[in-house]
């Protein structure tokens, strides 16, 4: 009996633990892992257009640590804009000025953002439309130019709010956090089994 009373104080200390750890896990961000700028277009065109404000899309080469991302801005006067970013920043510092010597060579047309207060250039960025059927392509083809020479492996995923409003998109919603991820593959598998079943 005394074991049992011991013993269930620490069983629920550990089921609450694993809870917690579970539900940390389930919010992280969903990486997927794609061979090649072209593979990034679904997730663009899906994760484009589901994003609430402020949150980005974020297009990672593990072995160098650059990255590009995509910050969707929403306004209530004119239409959504993806904004496609390449910061001056942590990874990026080292080939920032080879990136936008670049886009000129390129001609792509991009702007500056700046810092407040020293006007010291932070990212060059470019404008696409998120409901434009191109923009994924587009995202691409400003990836090709960004992680030139094109890397066999990228990680993509995305950051912040999903849009849940009445005017939520057409576009299928790929699955963002871990915890939809693993619900969308269950879904998946039992679907399949089930299909099976009928069939047989």
């Amino acid at each position: 009996m005394l074991w049992w009373l011991l013993g269930f104080p620490a069983g629920a200390t550990l089921l609450l633990i694993g809870w917690g750890q579970l539900n940390a896990w389930g919010t992280q961000p969903a990486v997927y892992e794609v061979r090649s700028s072209a593979e990034i277009e679904p997730f663009v065109r899906s994760w484009g257009q589901w994003l609430g404000e402020g949150g980005r899309i974020v297009v990672r080469h593990p072995l160098s640590g650059s990255e590009a991302e995509l910050r969707k801005r929403r306004f209530k006067t004119r239409p959504d804009v993806l904004l496609f970013r390449y910061r001056n920043a942590d990874a990026n510092c080292g080939t920032f000025d080879e990136i936008r010597a670049r886009f000129h060579r390129e001609g792509i047309t991009h702007e500056l953002e700046r810092t407040r207060k020293r006007n010291r250039v932070r990212a060059l960025v470019v404008e696409l439309d998120p409901d434009d059927v191109f923009t994924p392509t587009a995202a691409a083809r400003l990836l090709d130019v960004t992680l030139s020479p094109a890397p066999s492996h990228l990680q993509v995923f995305c950051e912040g709010r999903i849009r849940s409003e009445a005017d939520v998109p057409a576009t299928a919603l790929i699955p963002p956090t871990q915890a939809h991820r693993a619900g969308h593959e269950v879904g998946a598998r039992i679907g399949r089994l089930w299909s099976r079943f009928i069939r047989a």
